[in-house]
């Protein structure tokens, strides 16, 4: 068994991007999008919920705001899955999250909650749940008003030495008030990921 913490000091980073992609309408109807329906909210008692618009694998490449992080882990990828896939270290990881709460069972249509620091409850939707290779969510209420979309995407890929690599997709779109939401939370991403 892997120790996790030497599992996350091993850990170098080779790579990240800032990408700007083309601005997305709000009344996108793109196959992949799909708007949260009003009984998506109750669960997420934790103030005002604001509905996000929920998208598939084709928003990374469309998105306003978007980040990818690549990293070659010193263990094989059903290991790395099992360790992103465990809401305890997620608080350890990143400073900005405070609790991580799955709604079971584990799959496509796996819901997960985040308490973060500054941008309040999150409530992702699991659309891809590949035992061991891939998991990709997309935020479908928030109790923040900022965004209307965020998207992530791990995909692992064993390497040699029984090692794996972890591409890492975030992207997002703000409301066209909170035009600064997107650069900064890429920004955040960008900093804080790598020691993450």
């Amino acid at each position: 068994m892997i120790n996790r913490r030497a599992f996350l000091a091993a850990a170098p980073v080779v790579g990240a991007a800032v990408v700007a992609g083309p601005a997305l309408a709000a009344t996108d109807a793109d196959a992949d999008v799909v708007v949260a329906a009003g009984g998506d909210v109750p669960g997420l008692d934790v103030g005002w919920p604001e509905k996000m618009v929920e998208v598939g694998f084709d928003f990374a490449k469309r998105a306003p705001y978007s980040i990818v992080h690549e990293v070659v882990l010193p263990a094989k990828p059903r290991v790395v899955f099992d360790v992103l896939a465990d809401p305890a270290p997620w608080p350890r990881w990143l400073s900005s999250v405070q609790k991580v709460e799955y709604r079971k069972p584990f799959g496509p249509g796996t819901v997960r909650d985040v308490v973060t620091n500054g941008i309040g409850t999150i409530r992702e939707h699991f659309f891809c749940w590949d035992e061991g290779e891939r998991f990709a969510f997309s935020v479908s209420s928030s109790t923040s008003p900022l965004l209307t979309t965020f998207y992530e995407d791990y995909v692992l890929k064993p390497v040699a030495g029984g090692n794996t690599r972890l591409i890492w997709t975030v992207a997002c779109q703000a409301k066209p008030w909170a035009f600064f939401a997107g650069p900064a939370l890429m920004t955040v991403f960008k900093i804080n990921t790598p020691g993450a």
